[in-house]
C-alpha cells in the first residue's frame, strides 16, 4: 500500500486504481476521525476524493463539508448554520489566484490592501466562529506576466504582487498558532507553471490547475494535516558506507571515503549529511546501524569532512550484529514504534530483511544519493507544524536515556537503579509558558495516551480559562539533566468525582514511575477537596495497547462502557488504598510550582 500511495501522485494511476485503493484503506481500523471543511474558489470534488485517500493512508478518516463554489468570504464571514452544525476540526481555504480580487493585468497597491483585508477577515472570522485549525494556500504566479521580467521589478508587476501577498500570508502564520500555509508557490515552481495550469480545464470545469497536479495538491494538504496530528516520522536509522559517505571505510580508510566538495559523488553525500543534520536540529532522532568495526566506522563520523557529528546521533550501533536485530535494539532503547521510523541502506539484502521484519518501517535505497534526497522530499515525512524548545533538545534527551539504560545494567535491583537516578518531578499547572509544549505533547503522543484526543490551541486556552479543570504538567529531572515536560493530565470534578479526561506521557520516560507520581498527585488533590472517587477512561488504539490494563492493575474496577465511542470507564473509590499502593512505586521527589 505504501508503494500505491507514492504512485498515486500520478493522476492516471489514481483513476485506474481509486476503487481498489479506497477499499484497501477504509476497512483498516484505528483511524483518527476528523471533520474537514473546505472553502474554495474552484472545483474541489475530485480533489476531495484524492485527499481522502492520502489521509486514510496516514491513519486519518476524514468527513468533509465542501462550501459552494467561489463563496469563501461569504461562508467564512457570515452565519452559516450548516457549517456550524458540522463543527470542523480544520478549515481548508483554497482561493486560487483566479479567485483573487485582482487579475494578472490589474495588480496595484490599493488592490493588494483590499486583498489582504479580505483574507484576514476570512481567517479571523473562521478562528472566532469555529475555533479550529486553518490551512490557507499561498499563491502561485499568474500564468501570464504580460510585461516579461518587468513583472517582478515593476512596482505593480503581477509577480511582485503575488510575492507581497505571499509574504503577508507568511507573516500572519508567524503570528497565529493553528494557522498553516500550503505552499503552492513552491509546488508550482517544482513542477513548472507550464504543467501547473490548464486554461481549458478552468474554462470548462473551474479546475484551479491541471488534472495532473490535483494529486500533488491533495498530498500537500494531507501532509499538513498528518503533521498537525502528530503523524510525522520521528526516527531515521542510517547505514554508513555508501549512505553517509561514498566508499567502504574498512577498505578506503577515513581519509579515502568520498564526502565533501573534492568529488561530485562526495558532494552529494555531503548534501545527505546536511539534510539529516538539519532534521536532527529540529527534533528528528538519528541512529546509526552499520556492519563495521566500531573504531573504523566512527572514524568516518569523526572526520573533519563529516557534517554530522556523534552528538547528532541518539543511538550508534556499529557492530557485526544482524541489522534487523540492531533495528529492534534501537527501537527498544529509544522506546519508539516502528511506524515512526525510516531505514536507509545501500544494500538491497539488508533493506529486504528490515522490510520483512518491520513492515511498518519505511525503507529507502541510498545507493544513489540524488535519488534518496528526492524520495525523502517527495514523501514529506517531516512536515513542519511548529517547534518547541523541547524539539531542539530531543536528540540529547534520547542520548541521555541510553546512558540511563547503561547505568541500569549495573544494578540487579530495578528499584535501586531508579533511586540512583536522583529523580525530581516538577508539577505545575497549564500556563502561557508551557502551553505550546502541552499542545504538542497532547497531539503527538500515541503510546501512553488513554483517549488519543487531539487539541487545537483554542481548546487548550478554553481549558486554561475554565476554573472547573485541574491541569497537571510534569517535568522530570535526574542526574543526567532534564527530560523536559513529559506528561500532561487534564481533569475535571463533577458530582464528587475526579475525572481524568485526558492523560499523556512521553515514551522517553517509560518505566521511571512518573505515571504513579501523577496518580499520587491526583490522590492528594482529591483528599484536599474531599473527593471520594477517581474515574479514568481508556479507548484502545493500535498504538496504546501497552496501557490497556493500567487502571485495572492499579486497583480501579470496570465501570460503564460507551459502545458508540468504544470508551471503557474505570473507577476507584478507595483513594486511601490507591495512594498507599502507589507510594512504594515512586522513587522521586516532588516539587510544586
Amino acid at each position: 500500500m505504501d508503494n500505491d500511495i507514492t504512485l498515486m501522485l500520478d493522476y492516471e494511476y489514481y483513476t485506474e486504481n481509486k476503487k481498489r485503493l479506497k477499499e484497501g484503506l477504509i476497512h483498516s481500523k484505528d483511524k483518527l476521525k476528523k471533520k474537514i471543511a473546505v472553502l474554495c474558489s474552484g472545483t474541489f470534488g475530485e480533489t476531495k476524493d484524492i485527499l481522502e485517500l492520502f489521509l486514510l493512508s496516514y491513519g486519518i478518516e476524514p468527513v468533509f463539508y465542501v462550501g459552494d463554489y467561489n463563496r469563501c468570504f461569504e461562508e467564512a464571514c457570515f452565519p452559516n448554520k450548516e457549517m456550524e452544525q458540522f463543527a470542523p476540526d480544520i478549515v481548508i481555504v483554497h482561493i486560487n489566484n483566479r479567485g483573487l480580487l485582482s487579475r494578472f493585468d490589474e495588480a496595484s497597491y490599493e488592490m493588494l490592501q483590499k486583498e489582504e483585508k479580505r483574507l484576514e477577515d476570512i481567517w479571523n472570522s473562521l478562528k472566532n466562529r469555529y475555533r479550529c485549525s486553518i490551512i490557507q494556500n499561498n499563491f502561485e504566479y499568474y500564468p501570464y506576466r504580460v510585461i516579461g521580467n518587468g513583472a517582478r521589478s515593476s512596482a505593480y508587476g503581477n509577480v511582485r504582487y503575488i510575492e507581497r501577498l505571499n509574504e503577508y500570508i507568511d507573516t500572519y502564520a508567524d503570528n497565529h498558532k493553528g494557522f498553516y500555509v500550503n505552499d503552492l508557490n513552491y509546488l508550482s515552481s517544482l513542477y513548472g507553471l507550464l504543467n501547473w495550469y490548464d486554461d481549458r480545464m478552468w474554462a470548462l470545469y473551474k479546475y484551479p490547475f491541471s488534472i495532473d497536479m490535483i494529486p500533488v495538491y491533495a498530498k500537500s494538504l494531507a501532509d499538513i494535516i498528518k503533521s498537525i496530528y502528530g503523524m510525522n516520522k520521528k526516527l531515521v536509522i542510517s547505514d554508513l558506507d555508501n549512505t553517509l559517505w561514498g566508499g567502504i571505510i574498512s577498505e578506503d580508510g577515513a581519509d579515502g571515503i568520498r564526502i565533501g566538495s573534492d568529488s561530485p559523488q562526495g558532494e552529494m553525500y555531503e548534501q545527505i549529511q546536511r539534510y539529516l543534520r538539519y532534521l536532527s536540529e529540529r527534533g528528528i532522532v538519528l541512529a546509526i546501524n552499520s556492519k563495521n568495526d566500531y573504531d573504523e566506522g566512527i572514524s568516518g563520523i569523526r572526520s573533519d569532512r563529516s557534517v554530522l557529528e556523534e552528538k547528532n546521533f541518539s543511538k550508534i550501533a556499529i557492530n557485526w550484529e544482524k541489522k534487523d536485530i540492531n533495528v529492534n535494539t534501537i527501537l527498544n532503547e529509544l522506546n519508539l514504534l516502528q511506524g515512526g521510523a525510516l531505514f536507509i541502506d545501500d544494500s538491497a539484502l539488508e533493506r529486504d530483511i528490515v522490510k520483512n521484519c518491520f513492515p511498518s518501517i519505511k525503507v529507502f535505497d541510498s545507493s544513489s544519493p540524488a535519488d534518496l534526497l528526492r524520495d525523502l522530499e517527495t514523501n514529506d515525512f517531516f512536515e513542519y507544524s511548529g517547534l518547541t524548545a523541547d524539539d531542539g533538545q530531543r536528540g540529547k534527551y534520547y542520548r541521555d536515556n541510553i546512558e540511563r539504560l547503561n547505568l541500569e545494567k549495573e544494578y540487579a535491583d530495578y528499584d535501586e537503579f531508579l533511586i540512583s537516578l536522583d529523580m525530581e518531578c516538577i508539577c505545575e499547572e497549564l500556563n502561557e509558558k508551557n502551553m505550546d509544549r502541552v499542545l504538542q505533547l497532547l497531539n503527538k503522543t500515541n503510546q501512553f495516551n488513554f483517549l488519543t484526543h487531539r487539541f487545537t490551541e483554542d481548546k487548550i486556552r478554553d481549558i486554561y480559562k475554565d476554573k472547573t479543570y485541574s491541569t497537571f504538567v510534569l517535568t522530570l529531572n535526574d542526574r543526567y539533566g532534564t527530560n523536559g515536560i513529559v506528561s500532561v493530565a487534564i481533569c475535571n470534578t463533577r458530582d464528587d468525582t475526579f475525572s481524568i479526561e485526558d492523560w499523556v506521557m512521553s515514551c522517553r520516560v517509560f518505566r521511571r514511575g512518573l505515571e504513579y507520581m501523577m496518580l499520587l498527585i491526583m490522590c492528594e488533590v482529591c483528599k484536599v477537596n474531599g473527593i471520594g472517587t477517581i474515574r479514568g477512561y481508556y479507548k484502545e488504539s493500535d498504538r496504546n495497547k501497552k496501557i490497556r490494563h493500567f487502571f485495572r492493575d492499579n486497583g480501579f474496577i470496570e465501570g460503564s462502557f460507551d459502545s458508540e465511542e468504544m470508551v471503557q470507564e474505570w473507577v476507584c473509590k478507595d483513594i486511601h488504598g490507591l495512594e498507599k499502593g502507589l507510594r512504594s512505586l515512586v522513587h522521586m521527589s516532588l516539587t510544586k510550582r
